[in-house]
């Protein structure tokens, strides 16, 4: 009975066909996979984990890449098949057009960036939509563009962050925009949405009187307060030298 010993390589080496040698890093040369450490094979003539993992070198194994939200020190820690890259330690979009759409994991366009095929194309988590029509709520749309939508029913407006209902009759606001201009034919007026029949007064000559009066008139919000609370209870006509004539009448009070 003869016993016979096998020689092997430790697990971090291979055999070069005359010795053991150590095995390649992550992103080094090789021919086989052998040459790699273990997990990782030879791809491409480079030892790597493949492309949904990452090689971590100090417990020396693959580990899955990140996605958004996620701690970084590198970007190939990230998701790059998502369009995640490492910026300021975190997993996140690597494109300024583009923002993480938690639903569908992945990055797509946000507001006001081009160019759409389809819906689909838009971050839906801000509610966008691939914009087939002229809106300006607040930056002026073209075809192509992620933007809110804006049509009768289902009027929206960009609040920086995402696209939010355009408010109902009677909602503050500082742009016609935030208020259903199609829906409820409302503007913003005095800060408030309302009839935008409101704009044909000639009480918008308000600031040609601020200006004859300015010695005298000292609480310029007061008044237009009143002319507004008069405008919405109907006390003033729409038309004529009446609303002028009222609006004397505040102005001297």
């Amino acid at each position: 009975y003869v016993s016979i010993k096998i020689g092997v390589c430790e697990t971090t080496q291979y055999f070069d066909g005359s010795k053991c040698t150590p095995r390649f890093l992550e992103f080094e040369r090789c021919f086989f996979d052998d040459m790699c450490l273990l997990p990782m094979s030879c791809q491409s003539y480079l030892c790597t984990c493949g492309d949904l993992f990452y090689f971590e070198n100090s417990t020396m194994t693959c580990l899955p890449k990140l996605k958004s939200g996620y701690f970084c020190d590198k970007n190939l820690h990230c998701r790059s098949d998502l369009g995640l890259g490492c910026l300021n330690n975190e997993c996140s979009c690597d494109s300024s057009d583009h923002t993480w759409a938690s639903q569908v994991e992945d990055c797509l366009l946000t507001y006001g960036k081009r160019f759409c095929h389809n819906d689909l194309n838009c971050n839906m988590n801000e509610n966008l939509i691939c914009q087939a029509q002229n809106c300006s709520c607040p930056q002026k749309s073209e075809i192509g563009m992620c933007d809110c939508n804006r049509t009768l029913g289902n009027e929206q407006f960009w609040n920086g962050k995402q696209c939010t209902i355009a408010g109902v009759y009677g909602r503050n606001c500082t742009n016609n925009f935030h208020c259903q201009t199609l829906t409820q034919k409302t503007e913003c007026l005095f800060g408030i949405c309302n009839c935008h029949d409101l704009a044909q007064f000639q009480i918008l000559d308000w600031e040609h009187f601020f200006e004859q009066k300015n010695s005298k008139t000292k609480n310029k919000e007061s008044i237009r307060l009143k002319i507004f609370v008069q405008l919405t209870s109907g006390f003033l006509v729409k038309k004529g030298k009446y609303v002028k004539n009222s609006i004397k009448k505040l102005l001297d009070t």
